[in-house]
């Protein structure tokens, strides 16, 4: 692997020129189509207000990790509207985006490839990174930052020369650790198995000290850091936890498990007098426990999740390129050639070795695309390293083919952000029109408090969001004339909302205010208890 870093500093700074230009217009437009807004990121702005209130037992958090949520609060400490919090978000990953893009140029460097290509890679890298931040608030981009620098570390064939490398290798998994939960075993078993690999490639014995030395260091930098938090959060659940994400959702994928309670279990109350919604810690949520290993249906319905989780991410790798089995066979092939020296000194082994460990832990339990970004970057610069070596073949010489092989390999790279960045700034049906109905909602019909719905959890949420008031949530669905106002008034609900055309909805609160008068289409809002 390369470690010498080339002269090509013009490029590299129009590179990040057209970043910030690209992404100070984006933000320009999401002026006038809306900012993205999801529910994950709702929780990690209302946590960054706690933090910004000075709320702090309401802002520790098991579920959402803290470092996101604390680069933000800072920036909530003036009185800012909802979408001004939103704006906040997307600058925030602006500026996170644009250390990403700097550590995949410099993770670029552990790839022999032309200088040629690594600065067509860059340049292509900058609607992907726009996509990643475009997509949502979420910790997400955050991850991936500081994995790619970690990654650049682990990849050195320099590694050992300083116990720097350990101590920051320990500083950069604890940090991600603290954006995710799941960086914690996949660094410990991430960071020690590859420690392991510096070591064997050693015949000095100094070298393998060095290599242990590094491994010691980086460990107990990184147990001190992200175990401070662990103390915190456990503190305040009363037991043991490194985070509770990954117990709600392998409780969310338990044999018979209809989904998210959120979206069937009836109103359920916010778990602080500060929280937006139950969603803001959904440790409080309570689900069916259940152990693979316990009974033949546990274990079934693991298998089946493996199975599955196995070929959505099959999908999803494909997806990110439709070279990427190619590019994974052709790693594999060339590992399949080599010596075991070779093999040892990482060039096609560590790539490989790190998609397979960090895909590992998420098949196990949930997958989606955004979980393997860092599987993204680590495609799109071993693609690089094949072309490159492609290149050497007389075939290629000729300059129109190359072009021809570039441009396929960018454009593969390229269809997802291309496809979906007009998707982000049309918004899709939840999000639609929110703000405005919002506005409409709040300046004419003067609706605030404690807010519930028949339908639509996630649009309702963001209407609350935007009128800075409580979601409760959905009404279960099957509720009776008595059951549903009982529900609503023993949860102190102020307003009702009513999604579709539903007469039986309509029936059932006749007693009560309905205050838009049939002005809004598909929506009925009723008057259950004034907000004082």
């Amino acid at each position: 692997m390369r470690n010498k870093h080339p002269k090509i500093n013009s490029d590299f700074r129009l590179i990040f020129l057209i970043y910030i230009i690209s992404s100070i217009l984006s933000l320009f437009l999401l002026k006038y189509f809306q900012y993205p807004i999801n529910s994950d990121g709702i929780s990690y702005l209302s946590i960054a207000q706690h933090y910004a209130n000075g709320n702090f037992n309401d802002a520790i958090n098991g579920y959402w990790g803290p470092l996101l949520s604390w680069i933000l609060s800072p920036f909530l400490i003036f009185k800012l509207t909802p979408v001004d919090t939103l704006l906040v978000g997307e600058i925030i990953s602006v500026i996170i985006g644009f250390f990403t893009l700097i550590g995949v140029k410099s993770l670029s460097y552990k790839f022999e490839m032309t200088d040629g290509m690594r600065t067509i890679i860059l340049f292509a890298m900058i609607p992907v990174i726009l996509f990643f931040w475009l997509r949502a608030i979420s910790p997400d981009l955050l991850i991936l930052c500081f994995f790619v620098y970690y990654l650049n570390i682990m990849f050195s064939p320099n590694y050992s020369d300083t116990i720097k490398n350990g101590i920051f290798a320990g500083i950069l998994g604890a940090m991600a650790f603290l954006s995710k939960s799941y960086a914690l075993p996949f660094f410990i078993f991430h960071f020690i198995l590859f420690n392991l690999l510096h070591y064997w490639k050693y015949d000095n014995k100094i070298e393998k000290k060095k290599v242990l030395k590094n491994l010691s260091l980086g460990l107990m930098v990184f147990f001190l850091i992200s175990g401070l938090w662990v103390g915190v959060i456990s503190d305040k659940y009363g037991k043991i936890t490194m985070g509770t994400s990954g117990e709600y959702n392998q409780e969310l994928m338990g044999p018979g498990s209809l989904g998210h309670p959120v979206f069937f279990k009836g109103l359920i109350k916010p778990p602080n007098t500060n929280a937006i919604s139950a969603w803001e810690d959904p440790f409080y949520i309570k689900m069916d426990s259940w152990d693979p290993l316990k009974s033949k249906e546990g274990l079934n319905n693991q298998l089946k999740l493996i199975w599955k989780n196995a070929h959505d991410t099959f999908d999803i790798i494909v997806s990110f390129s439709y070279l990427s089995l190619i590019i994974i066979l052709g790693y594999v092939l060339l590992l399949l050639r080599s010596s075991k020296k070779e093999i040892l000194k990482g060039n096609e082994l560590y790539p490989i070795l790190t998609i397979a460990i960090y895909t590992a832990g998420y098949i196990l339990i949930w997958v989606e695309d955004r979980y393997l970004w860092l599987i993204y970057v680590l495609l799109f610069l071993m693609g690089g390293f094949l072309v490159s070596r492609i290149f050497k073949n007389n075939f290629f010489n000729k300059k129109d083919v190359r072009y021809v092989v570039i441009v396929l390999f960018i454009w593969s790279f390229l269809v997802i952000p291309a496809t979906n960045f007009a998707h982000i700034i049309q918004n899709d049906v939840d999000t639609e029109g929110v703000y405005d109905l919002s506005q409409d909602l709040k300046m004419q019909y003067n609706v605030r408090g404690n807010i519930a719905s028949n339908d639509k959890w996630q649009k309702s949420l963001y209407v609350s969001f935007y009128l800075s008031s409580k979601y409760y949530g959905q009404v279960k669905s099957n509720s009776s004339d008595g059951e549903l106002i009982k529900e609503l008034k023993s949860n102190n609900i102020n307003y009702y909302l009513v999604w579709g055309d539903s007469k039986s909805n309509s029936e059932l609160l006749s007693n009560y205010k309905e205050i838009t008068g049939g002005k809004i289409k598909d929506l009925k809002v009723y008057l259950i208890k004034e907000d004082k």
